[in-house]
């Protein structure tokens, strides 16, 4: 998942339900510090970074301390929030609310066949 989305309230709704359903969740692209800290207060299983060696060094430091989001952070979650929230509320009425795991799988299969 895009990172930036995932820090808004609709971000977070969508981050609790996937840990509720035991599946994983990886973000990208975390390339500062402070973000690097969301991630790891957050628990996200894995992150695509720019700069492994200092991801490691703040897994190594971090204590728990809360990310300051800095006013640039900020605009981008509510741009994308502001993005996101038409778009999944189309889709629910398009598709329901429910996600059809065997359906999911089919449409990966005939994709993974091309």
């Amino acid at each position: 998942m895009f990172q930036k989305i995932m820090t808004g309230p609709i971000g977070q709704r969508f981050l609790r339900d996937v840990k509720k359903a035991g599946r994983s969740i990886f973000v990208w692209t975390i390339n500062d510090e402070d973000t690097m800290k969301w991630s790891i207060r957050k628990q996200v299983d894995g992150v695509i970074t720019d700069d492994p060696k200092m991801f490691l060094d703040v897994c190594k430091k971090y204590r728990g301390e809360k990310p300051r989001l800095k006013w640039r952070e900020l605009g981008m979650m509510v741009l994308t929030e502001g993005l996101a929230l038409p778009v999944s509320l189309f889709l629910r009425w398009q598709r329901g609310s429910k996600i059809d795991d065997k359906e999911i799988r089919g449409l990966l299969g005939k994709a993974s066949k091309r």
